[in-house]
């Protein structure tokens, strides 16, 4: 809520700072740059780079994606209360298979899963979610044969926004189950060309002619329906946020020869 900062280093260390005394630093009349002193430092263990810290909207967990191939969620309580007895993170994700390096990793907005995103061996992008309870592997998409540079959360929705070197933003849902509608219903790896009968679609008309029976009209079905009122999501109550901009991606810089590109 912004309240505190955390920040990664080089050397594996984990930092918080309190955004009131930053600010009260910088605010001396003194013209030298004050030093900032941490309120907490973790060491990371295998002292592994970190590249990219993300905290979950409700201020509950910590992910830092570090530069040995995993992804390491704290307990953000414990790092501010007792830091000195964070001696490892809650859960450590990772391929444990390939070992490829996460480019981008974000958390859901109700803090329940975190998704991982890595460019896998195929030249196709994948992205690897897991459960924040438990921590399992929940699920892996694979994408496009494209680059992944960023990933995304909906802040109030199970969508997941996943910016491409294609110039497109793939947008990933929750699957829909057709069995709960159909329980014969059997998934196809591919299309197949379907085949109609010469008389399956035939209407036969039935010498009977059964008269209608008189059905009790349902209470439910009479109501009225408001179509017309919106109502406000509470996480846009704040002046802040808008609507219209929910997804946000981090800038990503990167060397091309001996120039740099900012």
């Amino acid at each position: 809520h912004g309240e505190k900062l955390y920040a990664g280093t080089s050397d594996g260390k984990l930092m918080g700072f309190e955004v009131a005394t930053v600010f009260n630093q910088f605010r001396s009349e003194s013209e030298e740059i004050p030093c900032l002193q941490p309120n907490f430092v973790i060491q990371i263990p295998g002292g592994a780079a970190a590249w990219h810290v993300v905290v979950s909207r409700n201020g509950r967990y910590v992910v830092v994606n570090s530069a040995d191939a995993a992804l390491r969620l704290y307990e953000a309580a414990e790092c501010w209360t007792t830091p000195e007895e964070v001696e490892k993170p809650r859960y450590v994700f990772q391929d444990v298979v390939s070992k490829i390096k996460f480019a981008s990793v974000d958390i859901s907005c109700d803090g329940e899963y975190v998704a991982g995103g890595a460019q896998g061996n195929d030249t196709k992008y994948t992205v690897f979610i897991w459960s924040t309870n438990t921590g399992n592997l929940i699920d892996k998409l694979t994408g496009a044969t494209v680059d992944l540079y960023s990933l995304a959360w909906h802040p109030t929705r199970c969508y997941l926004a996943v910016a491409a070197s294609d110039g497109l933003v793939d947008i990933w849902g929750p699957r829909i189950n057709w069995t709960a509608f159909a329980p014969d219903f059997q998934a196809l790896p591919q299309n197949v060309e379907y085949v109609e009968c010469e008389d399956e679609f035939d209407i036969v008309k039935s010498q009977s002619h059964p008269k209608p029976q008189k059905r009790e009209e349902d209470e439910a079905e009479q109501a009225e329906v408001d179509i017309l009122t919106v109502e406000p999501v509470p996480v846009f109550q704040s002046d802040s946020e808008d609507e219209d901009d929910v997804f946000r991606f981090d800038v990503v810089t990167r060397a091309l020869g001996n120039n740099n590109i900012s």
